[in-house]
């Protein structure tokens, strides 16, 4: 950015000057131009003496008498010279009468002095004509003067700009050429990121695709949400519906709490002779074990029994037999087996 700016800034001032010069040139040409410009009576005197002296009266030979002019202007001028010297010539080859002569010599004396008097009259306007064309041409003169010396003042400066935009300009070659390094830097990073934007192009390809998936998804996620706002809009009502039946179960449901109240003291009064009998039941399952104790002991009181039937039952049997064998020994010698046990 700083490299443009100084850059346009050169190019204005140095058109800027071009410009000036170019006034200033068209100026002085004008000042030369006004100075050369020269009359139909110097040319005609110009091309008289010319032609006393032996010279031909040429548009060169005029111009160079001159000191400048235009030739279109000097060649028209010599045309109409040319023109009045040959009817002068014509008119000194007639010869006339004496007579005439003199009635004319009278009569040219009267239209001399008439013509003499027209001319210095012409001659005075002329020079008054004249007069004010110079005073304006000075005053153009003094006005372009101005317009040279403020021109050769801004020139000068212009020239300090200039040297000093020089020194810049070397300032900006350098910084060019940290920007050129500097824009090859870049363009490496340029390539590197124009593969990487394919990459992610790649990739942008594929989200897009899941975005139209997803989309596609959202328009029948939106059909479901329509029909589901549908659906909740009718269990709205029956909601509305509901709490108008939850209003009845309420009232219900008061009248019940007051019935509730008295069950809870039913309840309670339930609670302590379930607790009585609860004490009850307790002792009841003591004596239940006991009992099952005795059983148990009764049980086994029988078996012992049983098994001494049997012994008895055995030792009799053996009494019973002949008397060869040798008698067993008395019953009440024996001891009974569960007595062993």
């Amino acid at each position: 950015m700083k490299i443009h700016k100084y850059f346009v800034l050169y190019c204005i001032l140095y058109y800027n000057t071009q410009y000036k010069i170019q006034l200033f040139n068209t100026i002085s040409h004008t000042m030369e131009y006004k100075k050369m410009a020269i009359t139909r009576e110097q040319i005609l005197e110009t091309a008289s003496k010319l032609a006393e002296q032996g010279i031909k009266p040429t548009q060169t030979n005029v111009r160079e008498a001159l000191g400048g002019g235009s030739f279109t202007t000097i060649s028209e001028v010599l045309r109409e010279w040319r023109q009045e010297k040959d009817q002068t010539a014509q008119l000194q080859a007639v010869v006339i009468p004496a007579d005439i002569t003199d009635r004319t010599q009278v009569l040219i004396a009267q239209v001399w002095e008439t013509a003499q008097s027209l001319a210095n009259d012409r001659l005075i306007k002329e020079r008054e004509a004249l007069e004010h064309k110079e005073a304006l041409i000075n005053a153009e003169i003094d006005e372009s003067n101005k317009i040279i010396e403020t021109l050769e003042n801004e020139q000068a400066e212009l020239t300090t700009q200039l040297d000093t935009l020089n020194n810049d300009n070397s300032l900006l070659i350098t910084k060019n050429n940290e920007l050129e390094n500097l824009n090859n830097s870049l363009n490496t990073q340029l390539t590197t990121e124009k593969a990487r934007s394919h990459q992610l192009q790649g990739r942008l390809d594929e989200q897009i695709a899941k975005i139209e998936r997803l989309t596609a998804d959202l328009a029948t996620a939106t059909a479901n949400a329509t029909q589901a706002t549908k659906n909740a809009q009718e269990h709205a009502q029956r909601a509305d519906q509901a709490i108008a039946e939850l209003q009845v179960v309420n009232i219900e449901n008061a009248k019940l709490i007051g019935k509730s109240d008295t069950l809870a003291e039913q309840l309670t009064k339930a609670e302590a002779t379930a607790t009585t009998q609860a004490e009850q039941i307790n002792k009841l399952t003591a004596q239940v074990a006991k009992l099952e104790q005795i059983e148990k002991e009764n049980a086994e009181l029988k078996r012992m029994i049983e098994n001494n039937r049997k012994v008895d039952d055995k030792q009799q049997s053996l009494l019973d037999q002949p008397q060869d064998t040798p008698a067993p020994k008395s019953r009440k010698n024996q001891k009974p087996n569960n007595n062993e046990n």
